[in-house]
């Protein structure tokens, strides 16, 4: 019986498009709708919400077998990632983007009439939801994106979780 030669598997990866290569393919005179069509196509699209940050903490707490947490219930003022209920605590996983975190954030540099109105304005709703919460007894949590990406984020939880037990 002859031997058989394993040969090492080749890579098959999809050739990365320059700019120029995606502009040959895909101009932008042969979109099929005018520019506000596009921009309510586009605006209609809606976020798969935040998986990663949510998922990794998801995935640290059954890790971990903590129980008695409710994934973004309905019903509770700016529906909070993550819910315990017994503990009235509700926990919000924060982009550093979308919220403008002081320590990251970068505010782009093209349309800046547009982004930083709508910053400030998810900013005066984290506080608002904030003040419902409270006004209601809950306790609030909220953990940015580069706190999470860390493991700090998570280990702020635990403390949090911790004393709300004691």
């Amino acid at each position: 019986m002859a031997d058989i030669v394993a040969y090492p598997a080749t890579r098959l990866t999809r050739p990365r498009c320059s700019r120029i290569f995606r502009m040959f393919m895909f101009p932008p005179w042969m979109d099929t709708f005018n520019r506000e069509e596009r921009s309510e196509i586009m605006r209609r699209v809606r976020s798969a919400r935040n998986a990663s940050t949510e998922g990794t903490i998801v995935g640290a707490l059954r890790c971990r077998h903590i129980r008695g947490w409710k994934l973004r219930p309905p019903g509770l003022p700016g529906l909070p990632d993550l819910f315990f209920p017994n503990l009235k605590l509700a926990v919000f996983l924060d982009g550093c983007f979308w919220h403008g975190c002081p320590r990251c954030f970068r505010a782009p540099s093209s349309r800046t009439e547009y982004w930083r109105p709508k910053i400030v304005r998810n900013q005066k709703r984290d506080r608002k939801v904030n003040r419902l919460l409270r006004g209601q007894g809950y306790g609030i949590l909220r953990l940015w994106e580069h706190e999470i990406k860390s493991g700090k984020g998570f280990a702020r939880l635990l403390r949090r979780l911790q004393l709300a037990e004691e």
